[in-house]
């Protein structure tokens, strides 16, 4: 029981300190007193307040940036799957065609990426 109370009392004071503690009426702990030195919260409630405009603008940012993120990962395969054949010596036509559908699958993922970015930006703008 020590350690859950020390888990719990841990977790009550990262709770407090977080992010969602800053925004007002975002976090509430209903505490229980477990002893006359420590309290620990029996339920943790979070308020989730509607999302205003600028608040969607900054999703859809961060959105943004994600895709961008998995774009440069996609490039880095690319790059790594281009050095790979590049060092099997294979004979030219061979390597260019290995070198196409490389870039086939790159150019798959990367629709993908932006269709999933277009689907979530229009989703927050029209909520």
């Amino acid at each position: 029981e020590g350690k859950t109370s020390e888990y719990r009392y841990s977790l009550n004071k990262a709770l407090e300190e977080s992010n969602l503690s800053k925004d007002a009426g975002a976090l509430h702990l209903d505490e229980t007193i477990v002893s006359q030195t420590e309290t620990v919260p029996a339920s943790i409630i979070l308020t989730i307040p509607e999302l205003n405009e600028e608040r969607r603008k900054d999703y859809v940012k961060q959105i943004k940036s994600f895709a961008e993120e998995a774009r440069v990962a996609l490039r880095l395969c690319r790059e790594e799957a281009r050095n790979i054949v590049k060092k099997a010596d294979l004979p030219e036509d061979e390597t260019n065609n290995y070198y196409t559908k490389i870039q086939d699958l790159i150019n798959k993922y990367n629709k993908i990426v932006e269709t999933n970015t277009k689907e979530k930006e229009q989703e927050l703008m029209s909520i």
